[in-house]
């Protein structure tokens, strides 16, 4: 019994140190691993099984040796019957049979195999294995994954824009997996698809993409649905078709004629990209861009015998879209020319006029006439007939005779459509005429802060004839370009006469006056306290003054020109700066500012207080002056001295008086 006990541990413990050693082979996969036990702890387990069998054998020996020869051992109930050499031990149910040395021991599930001699050792975990080549049990292969094809036609706008909307072409070419793809605007899907088939293919077409932002999104997945991010692609594409649209405007309309030049504006509108640049073209004259959606440009290209000059404007969107709008412009620069033949400003003779007058104009006429009033030696005026307007190659043409004696006042006037004017006056004596005297009519009631005549006696004087003139100013002769600055009224006359005895006068009245007006402030004074409120005037001294300006703490108050008093109550308590400005008609002007303060009322007690500090401060100023007069004279220091002395000697009586009252009342309040 001992010794079947004894076997069964060697047995158990030659099954542990077997199980100890060997590791489970797992399959993972294309991955799968054979893990087997290194060859020097091969060699290691098969000693021990030899010795474990070695071990049986003597135990067995031992057991027979009590036994007879060819006696049997008695079964005992329950205990196995110990094997017969060269017989096998019947297999009992859940028991491992041992090993037999030279056989194989059959495999037990989860137990690997005992190494074999000459039999590959498994690998055992952290032990490389030995480059051993074996057959390995057959995997079914994944299919690999390819990537699709995409097909993006180049950007044909600029900065990254489509004008024209493209085309996309994506084709699935794997045998696993699929392919997705979304396009999107914003959240909005466009599109959606799954390709599964090899060779599946897809056109996004020019349909699908809108203007503006598009986003294509495209992926692919694996047979289990899980996405691939080595194959996504996510592209942006920007779309604008459309050409921008212009707004054209003048002052007055296409339709209008313009004098000289006219300012266009020019607006570009685009909901895509954006207008990027506008340009201007003047007939064939290019005029320059701006770089953004509005712009002003100056037209100045005149018309010519009536026809409108092109002007074109091109707008062009960030992505290259451009649009073109052209409109016509009326413009005239030159207003119609007059010429006169026959006559000329303020002539003289004694004979019959022949004249005529000539309107040229470059585009059109809208108006144009002549007047010829006649006025005879005794006053009387007539009203001449002026018929008889004819067309020539560059415009209109008048003809008329002067015979009668008197003055001839003639007016010619052209205007064309853009609103030119042109205009010829003529005064034409037949046997006489006056001098004119111009520019003194205009001086006559000036205010000036000094008088001094500049203009040259042929511009002063107009007569065809030969004149003599004369300037005096207050009865006294003028020279041109002299001074006058004195104060007052004067008077200037002028006189001309012809050669023929015609005599012009003109009489002018002025003034001449260069002083400041007078600002006066009444019921205030400056550097005052005034309590709780105040009210004060601003008043102006001279008759031709005027007020410019009235500030109060640097806020202006409403002022009218033609009045010369203004009254204003303050009552805020604070400081107050107020500042006034008037001129006169002569140009003089002149400024004035009064510092002053509007305070609390004050109580009896500081009204006490008030003198005594006034007068402490002006003693300490009166100590000041008289040190400074000292070095004149030395007087007044002795007066101040004399002055302190009588002070001192005042308040030592007061003391003394007092401790004389202290002492007084001290020894009667002991006296019985």
């Amino acid at each position: 019994m001992a010794g079947k006990v004894r076997y069964m541990i060697a047995l158990l413990v030659v099954i542990s140190l077997i199980y100890m050693q060997h590791s489970t082979v797992t399959y993972a996969g294309e991955k799968e691993q054979n893990r087997m036990l290194s060859q020097e702890k091969e060699e290691d387990i098969k000693k021990k099984i030899k010795d474990a069998m070695k071990e049986k054998e003597l135990l067995e020996g031992e057991q027979d040796s009590n036994l007879t020869e060819g006696e049997e051992k008695p079964p005992v109930e329950g205990e196995e019957k110990p094997p017969v050499e060269g017989e096998e031990k019947p297999p009992v149910e859940g028991e491992e049979k041992p090993p037999v040395e030279g056989e194989e021991k059959p495999p037990v599930e989860g137990e690997e195999k005992p190494p074999v001699e000459g039999e590959e050792k498994p690998p055992v975990e952290g032990e490389d294995k030995p480059p051993v080549e074996e057959e390995k049990p057959p995997v079914e292969e994944k299919k690999p994954i390819e990537e699709y094809k995409i097909d993006i036609p180049k950007v044909n706008g600029k900065n990254g824009y489509y004008t024209q909307k493209p085309q996309i072409m994506i084709c699935h070419v794997s045998e696993a997996g699929v392919t997705k793809y979304c396009l999107k605007q914003g959240d909005k899907k466009l599109e959606e698809k799954t390709l599964k088939e090899k060779g599946e293919k897809v056109l996004i077409g020019e349909k699908k993409f809108l203007e503006g932002k598009n986003v294509l999104h495209i992926w692919m997945e694996d047979e289990e649905g899980k996405k691939l991010e080595k194959y996504e692609t996510r592209r942006e594409f920007l779309v604008d078709t459309k050409a921008p649209e212009i707004q054209m405007s003048v002052p007055n309309g296409f339709d209008a004629w313009y004098q000289g030049q006219v300012f266009l504006a020019a607006t570009g509108e685009d909901t895509g990209s954006g207008v990027a640049k506008i340009s201007c073209r003047e007939g064939e004259r290019n005029l320059g861009s701006i770089n953004r959606s509005q712009a002003e440009f100056v037209i100045s290209q005149p018309s010519t015998q009536g026809k409108g000059i092109d002007v074109a404007i091109v707008a062009e969107d960030k992505a290259g879209n451009r649009s073109e709008r052209i409109k016509t412009l009326f413009i005239d620069r030159t207003p119609p020319e007059i010429k006169t033949t026959g006559i000329k400003n303020y002539m003289i003779t004694g004979k019959s006029v022949n004249f005529t007058y000539e309107i040229k104009e470059d585009n059109k006429l809208q108006e144009f006439y002549a007047q010829t009033l006649w006025e005879n030696v005794n006053g009387k005026k007539k009203q001449l007939p002026s018929t008889g307007w004819k067309d020539n190659s560059t415009g209109k043409v008048f003809k008329q005779t002067l015979k009668n004696d008197g003055i001839y006042h003639m007016k010619v006037l052209a205007k064309d459509v853009s609103g030119h004017v042109s205009e010829e006056k003529f005064q034409v004596i037949i046997d006489k005429t006056n001098p004119v005297i111009r520019y003194v009519e205009t001086l006559n009631g000036q205010q000036l802060k000094k008088f001094k005549w500049d203009y040259p006696a042929n511009q002063m004087i107009r007569d065809f004839t030969t004149y003599v003139y004369e300037m005096r100013v207050d009865g006294k002769l003028y020279h041109m370009g002299e001074v006058i600055d004195s104060e007052g009224r004067h008077r200037m006359t002028v006189k001309a006469t012809d050669a023929a005895g015609n005599k012009a006068q003109m009489t002018a009245d002025f003034v001449v006056d260069h002083t400041a007006p007078e600002i006066i402030f009444r019921n205030i004074e400056g550097g005052e306290a005034y309590e709780e409120e105040r009210t004060f005037k601003v008043e102006l001294a001279g008759r031709e003054d005027m007020f410019r300006q009235i500030q109060i703490n640097g806020e202006s108050q409403k002022i009218d020109s033609q009045k010369k008093v203004y009254e204003y109550t303050l009552h805020t308590c604070k400081d107050y700066e107020v500042t006034v400005k008037a001129r006169d008609r002569a140009g003089n002007e002149a400024v004035k500012s009064i510092f002053f303060q509007v305070v609390p009322q004050k109580s009896l007690m500081e009204k006490i207080v008030e003198p005594v500090k006034v007068q402490w401060n002006m003693g300490k100023m009166a100590n000041k002056e008289f040190s400074e007069e000292a070095v004149q004279g030395g007087q007044q220091k002795n007066r101040i001295s004399v002055v302190f002395k009588a002070a001192g000697f005042g308040v030592l009586g007061s003391i003394m008086a007092l401790f004389g009252m202290l002492y007084y009342r001290k020894i009667y309040k002991k006296t019985p």
